[in-house]
C-alpha cells in the first residue's frame, strides 16, 4: 500500500488501530452499514429470504491474529474481534471455531438458534496451550499510518500493517521455550536499533523487545502539528505532490511526520472540512537536518458546523461502529476517536445507527438540528448478557423518517428505522410505544414473553383523521437557503421554498419566522388557525438596507436622538443608523436637544432599493422667551393660590391664569402652591418649552377631605389669627373693667348712721340665711316670714345682751316699711330661748 495517508502518531500510540480505521475511511470512501440485516439471496435480482447474520466475538488473541468460524459449512475468517457469518437461516445451527497453534477456544463448537432475527453474538475465548508462549516487536519512531514493517523471527518473516496488526506492535504466538534469532528490515529511509539480537523462550512471555527507528544518514523529517480541530475530525496534508491524511488524537493534537525528506525546497499545503487553515500552504527547506515543525491552526467557516457522534457501552477492542448521517456513512473504533461530519450547514437532518456490532444502539435513529452551533450526539449501546434473547418491534404504515420510539423493560430506543431491537432474558416484559405527532400506534403497549428464542411484535401506525398540517412556503429567497419558522414551539429548518408541520390539532397557534442574513420576512410573526383542514403561510423574504442619520453642529458626546416609525435610536455619535429596513416610505422626527434647534425636525424618507442618508443640522437656538401659562379650575373666585416654576413663585387669584416666561429647555419643574382647604392635582411636574407658548394642563383643585368642619376651614389661616386677638383683646378688657370696680366699693366713704343700721340689718338677715332671696322685692316677702320692724334694724354697735341679742334692740318691725336709706328693713329673727 503506497505511503499516501501517513502521519506520526505523537500522541497516540496503543491505539493505533483506531486511528488507521478512521484513515482507511477517509481514503477509501464511505462505508454504510444497516441498521438490520436484510433478507439476503443468493439469486441476483430476487429477494428470497436466506437468514440472517450470526456473529461471534473473540477474546484473548494477540491483536491482528488471524482466526476462523464455519456455521454450516461457510467459513469465515479474519484478524478483527468480531466475525459475521451471513445467511444463517432459522432454526438451530452448528458452529466450530478454527484451530489456532499453541491457542485453546472456548468453547470450540457448539450450537446457535435463529428465530426471525439476528441471534446473539457468540462470546468465543481464547487461552494459550501450555507451554507456549508470545514474542511481541513493538516499534518506535517511524512515522504514524506506515503501511507495514517486518521483524524475521526464527526465519520466518512477520510483518505489522496498520490496517490489519495493531499498528507497531508484532506479536508472534505458540513460540515453546528456546532461544531464538531476529533481524530488522530499515524501512524508508529509517534505520532500526537493534538490527539484529536474540529472545529467549524460558517458561513465560518474554519482556517486549522495543525496535527504535530512526533516521538514516542524509534523510530528515518534516513535521507538520495542528491545533483547533475537535477530536475525531481528519485534515489533510499535500506534501511534495503526495497527500498525507490524519485524525485529530483523542488528546491534543495530531502530528504528520513525513521522514526519508532528502535536502531541497518542498512546497505543501493543507485542508480539513469546514475549517480555514492559518497558513494555508507554504514551503519546508531541508538543508542538513530536519526542519522545525511547522505549525497549522484551524478555525471554523463561519457558518458551516461539527456534528459529533460518540458512543458508549461497546467493548474495548470493538473493531468498528458506525453512524449514517445526512445519507454518509462514517466508520469510528472504540474506544476513540468519535465520529466527526465537519462542515454541515445549519438545518434538521436525519442519522441512523445501525446494529453491525451485535450490541443494540440508542437512539438507533433519528434527526438532529444544526442551528448556529456545532452539536454532540451521544449513541449508548446495550450488549447483551449470556443467555439473553433478540426482541424486535417492527412497524409498518408510519410515514419515512418519522422518528418513534419503544419503552422495554425500563429501556428506551427511539429510531427512524422500521425496526428496533432489545436484548432480554427469559420473563415477561411491559413495553410502551412511542407515536409522533398525528400518529397512533396499535398497539401502544403490552407486554413481551421471553422464553428460549428470539421474539417479534408487530406495531401498526395511523394516521388520525383530525390532525392536519400546516405549510410555510416562502418567495425572495435564492434557491439552497437555509430557513427556519417556530411554529407552536417547535422549530424547523428548510433548504427548499416550504417548511411542513405535521400532525397539527385544531387551534390557532402562534409562529415567528427568523430573518436570513439582510432578508427579512413579512410577516415576521403571527398566527396561523387550524380548523379541520391543512394550512398554509406565505412568507415574502425582502432584502434590508439601513437608513443613517448623520447630525452636524452639536458638540461631541452631546446626545441627540431619532424616532423612525415606532423605533427609537438615541446616541452622542455623529450617526445614528436604523437597520433591516425594506422597500418603504418612512416618517421621521429629530428628538429636541435643549439649546438647539434642528434642521429638518421631521420628515420622510424613501428606501427603493438601496440604504439612505439623512443630514440633521443643529444650530444654537434664539434666546427668546417664551411664555409658561398655568390655569386652575375648582377655586372660588378671589382665592389666592401660587405656582413656583423654575425656581420663580408666583401667585393669582381663582378663575385667573399665572403666567412666566421662559428660554427654550426641556424638563422645567414646578410645583402648586398650597390652599387652605384645598388639594391640588398635579401638585408637580415638568415643563417642556420648544419655541412656542406652552399652556400648562389645568390645575384642578378639589376641596380637602380630612374631617375638619365648615367653621373650622373658614377661620383657619390669617382669619383664625385676627379672631384670636380679637378674643384676648375683649378678655383682658373684661379683667380690667372688674379690676377698677372692685378697687372703687373698697374705697368708697362711710355711710350715716341709718345706712349702716340698714346695712348691720341686711347682714344679720343673710347670716340667718335664706333673707337674701326677697331682699329685692320687699313689697311681698315669702310667705311665712315675720313681718319687718317699721323703725327698722338697731345698729352695728349696739351691744349684744346675754342671751345674743343685741342690747336695746326690739323686735323686728311687722310694717315691712323701708328703713332711712329707702332699702326695706331686714327682718331680724329672734333667738330661741336656750
Amino acid at each position: 500500500m503506497s505511503r499516501t495517508f501517513t502521519a506520526l502518531r505523537s500522541a497516540l500510540r496503543r491505539p493505533t488501530l483506531v486511528a488507521l480505521l478512521i484513515l482507511l475511511v477517509a481514503s477509501t470512501g464511505t462505508v454504510t452499514g444497516l441498521a438490520h440485516a436484510a433478507p439476503t439471496s443468493s439469486v441476483p435480482g430476487t429477494s428470497a429470504f436466506l437468514g440472517y447474520n450470526a456473529s461471534f466475538r473473540e477474546t484473548g488473541l494477540p491483536f491482528g491474529t488471524t482466526w476462523s468460524v464455519t456455521v454450516n459449512s461457510v467459513t469465515v475468517s479474519g484478524a478483527t474481534r468480531t466475525l459475521t457469518v451471513p445467511e444463517v437461516p432459522n432454526g438451530t445451527s452448528t458452529y466450530t471455531i478454527g484451530a489456532i497453534t499453541g491457542y485453546s477456544s472456548f468453547p470450540s463448537s457448539g450450537s446457535l438458534t435463529v428465530a426471525g432475527g439476528n441471534p446473539t453474538a457468540v462470546a468465543i475465548s481464547f487461552a494459550q496451550t501450555p507451554g507456549h508462549y508470545t514474542v511481541s516487536f513493538t516499534e518506535t519512531g517511524l512515522a504514524f499510518g506506515v503501511t507495514s514493517w517486518n521483524v524475521t523471527f526464527n526465519g520466518t518473516l512477520y510483518a505489522a500493517n496498520g490496517l490489519t496488526f495493531a499498528g507497531p506492535t508484532i506479536s508472534i504466538a505458540s513460540v515453546v521455550n528456546g532461544t531464538y534469532t531476529f533481524s530488522v528490515a530499515p524501512q524508508y529511509g529509517m534505520a532500526p536499533t537493534p538490527i539484529t539480537g536474540q529472545i529467549i523462550v524460558n517458561g513465560a512471555n518474554p519482556a517486549t523487545q522495543t525496535i527504535a527507528f530512526g533516521p538514516l544518514p542524509g534523510h530528515y523529517s518534516v513535521a507538520f502539528s495542528e491545533t483547533g480541530l475537535p477530536r475525531g475530525s481528519v485534515w489533510h496534508l499535500t506534501f511534495n505532490g503526495s497527500v498525507y491524511a490524519a485524525a485529530v488524537a483523542p488528546f491534543g493534537a495530531t502530528v504528520i511526520t513525513i521522514n526519508s525528506v532528502v535536502n531541497g525546497t518542498y512546497s505543501w499545503n493543507t485542508t480539513a472540512p469546514g475549517f480555514s487553515a492559518t497558513p494555508p500552504s507554504g514551503s519546508v527547506n531541508v538543508n542538513g537536518a530536519s526542519p522545525a515543525t511547522t505549525a497549522i491552526v484551524f478555525a471554523p467557516i463561519p457558518g458551516q458546523y461539527s456534528v459529533t457522534f460518540r458512543e458508549r457501552g461497546l467493548p474495548a477492542g470493538t473493531a468498528s461502529w458506525s453512524v449514517t448521517f445526512n445519507n454518509t456513512s462514517q466508520q469510528g473504533a472504540v474506544p476513540f476517536p468519535p465520529i466527526v461530519y465537519s462542515g454541515v450547514l445549519n438545518g434538521t437532518y436525519l442519522f441512523s445507527v445501525p446494529n453491525d456490532v451485535g450490541c443494540v444502539p440508542s437512539p438507533a435513529g433519528g434527526s438532529l438540528t444544526v442551528a448556529g452551533a456545532a452539536v454532540t450526539q451521544t449513541i449508548t449501546f446495550t450488549c447483551p448478557l449470556p443467555g439473553s434473547w433478540p426482541v424486535w418491534f417492527n412497524e409498518t404504515g408510519l410515514a419515512p423518517g418519522l422518528t418513534w420510539s419503544v419503552t422495554f423493560n425500563a429501556a428506551t430506543t427511539t429510531s427512524t428505522a422500521s425496526s428496533i431491537e432489545f436484548f432480554a432474558l427469559n420473563g415477561a416484559y411491559p413495553f410502551t410505544v412511542g407515536a409522533p405527532a398525528r400518529w397512533v400506534a396499535s398497539p401502544a403497549s403490552g407486554t413481551v414473553t421471553v422464553n428460549g428464542a428470539s421474539i417479534s411484535t408487530s406495531i401498526l401506525f395511523v394516521n388520525t383523521a383530525n390532525r392536519f398540517n400546516t405549510t410555510f412556503t416562502e418567495t425572495g429567497l435564492p434557491t439552497g437557503t437555509n430557513w427556519g419558522v417556530t411554529y407552536n414551539g417547535t422549530l424547523q429548518f428548510s433548504r427548499t421554498a416550504s417548511i411542513v408541520f405535521l400532525g397539527m390539532i385544531n387551534g390557532t397557534f402562534a409562529f415567528n419566522v427568523s430573518a436570513v442574513g439582510s432578508r427579512v420576512p413579512t410577516p415576521v410573526s403571527g398566527s396561523s388557525t387550524v380548523q379541520g383542514a391543512d394550512t398554509s403561510e406565505a412568507i415574502v423574504f425582502n432584502m434590508t438596507y439601513t437608513a443613517t442619520f448623520s447630525q452636524t453642529g452639536l458638540p461631541s458626546t452631546t446626545s441627540w436622538s431619532v424616532d423612525v416609525g415606532s423605533t427609537h435610536v438615541s446616541g452622542n455619535t455623529a450617526s445614528l443608523v436604523f437597520p433591516d429596513l425594506v422597500n418603504h416610505t418612512y416618517t421621521f422626527s429629530v428628538g429636541a436637544v435643549s439649546g438647539y434647534t434642528s434642521t429638518p425636525p421631521t420628515g420622510t424618507f424613501s428606501v427603493a432599493g438601496s440604504s439612505v442618508s439623512v443630514a440633521v443640522s443643529f444650530r444654537v437656538a434664539v434666546h427668546t422667551q417664551y411664555t409658561v401659562a398655568f390655569t386652575e379650575s375648582g377655586l372660588p373666585n378671589g382665592t389666592t393660590w401660587s405656582v413656583t416654576f423654575n425656581g420663580t413663585t408666583a401667585s393669582g387669584t381663582g378663575g385667573s391664569a399665572i403666567t412666566f416666561q421662559a428660554y427654550n429647555a426641556s424638563g422645567l419643574a414646578y410645583s402648586v402652591g398650597t390652599v387652605s382647604g384645598y388639594t391640588a392635582s398635579p401638585a408637580s411636574g415638568t415643563v417642556n418649552v420648544q419655541g412656542q407658548t406652552v399652556n400648562v394642563p389645568t390645575i384642578q383643585f378639589s376641596k380637602s377631605t380630612n374631617g375638619k368642619s365648615g367653621l373650622t376651614s373658614a377661620l383657619s389661616g390669617p382669619s383664625l389669627y385676627i379672631l384670636l386677638v380679637v378674643v384676648v383683646v375683649v378678655l383682658l378688657a373684661l379683667l380690667a373693667a372688674f379690676l377698677i370696680l372692685r378697687r372703687r366699693r373698697s374705697s368708697a366713704p362711710p355711710k350715716s348712721p341709718e345706712t349702716a343700721e340698714g346695712a348691720e340689718g341686711a347682714a344679720a338677715a343673710e347670716g340667718a340665711g335664706g333673707a337674701s332671696s326677697w331682699a329685692s322685692t320687699p313689697e311681698e316677702p315669702p310667705a311665712g316670714s315675720p313681718a319687718p320692724s317699721s323703725d327698722g334694724p338697731a345698729a352695728d354697735s349696739s351691744p349684744r345682751s346675754s342671751d345674743g341679742t343685741e342690747a336695746g334692740s326690739s323686735a323686728p318691725s311687722a310694717s315691712g316699711e323701708p328703713d332711712s336709706d329707702g332699702q326695706p328693713a331686714l327682718p331680724i329673727p329672734a333667738k330661741a330661748p336656750e
